[in-house]
């Protein structure tokens, strides 16, 4: 009898914990199932330069992106990459295009990334930055494994 009731309460445990097991993929605080996404972003700079910056400034851009997610806690991310570029320099004009590529797992993809920017226009010595541009844009995922195509027209 004793054996038999002991047989029980392990199937039970046993059991138990496979339910506990199947329910970790979802978010423990009881939020959506986290999806994966992957994929990347194809940023490009077209900068205005005014004939005001000194001769042989170079227009140097950076890019990252990360998931745009109203609650920090929910993140599960990998890394938050980021990417540089140099710019090449036409008249009045500087085009800059960074490729970034991402893999991480969120709990809303409708919420889409949050992409934050710098452009640089840096002195041919290159100690200080003469002009900066800092901003931050949210975009959509791209379909998976695919790349979007970002532009951004731009004044110093």
């Amino acid at each position: 009898m004793e054996r038999e009731r002991t047989s029980r309460i392990l199937l039970l445990a046993l059991l138990a914990s496979m339910a506990i097991g199947v329910a970790s993929a979802a978010d423990p605080r009881g939020g959506p199932t986290p999806v994966a996404v992957n994929g990347s972003y194809a940023v490009t700079f077209n900068v205005r330069v005014p004939a005001s910056l000194p001769s042989g400034t170079t227009i140097l851009c950076k890019a990252r992106v990360a998931p745009n997610a109203p609650r920090l806690g929910s993140l599960r991310l990998a890394s938050t990459p980021m990417s540089n570029g140099q710019a090449s320099v036409a008249g009045s004009t500087a085009n800059c295009q960074v490729q970034i590529p991402f893999s991480w797992t969120v709990n809303d993809p409708q919420n889409g990334v949050a992409l934050s920017y710098e452009i640089d226009a840096v002195s041919a010595s290159g100690a200080l930055p003469v002009a900066v541009i800092r901003q931050e844009a949210i975009a959509s995922y791209p379909a998976a494994g695919t790349s979007a195509n970002l532009r951004f027209q731009l004044a110093f």
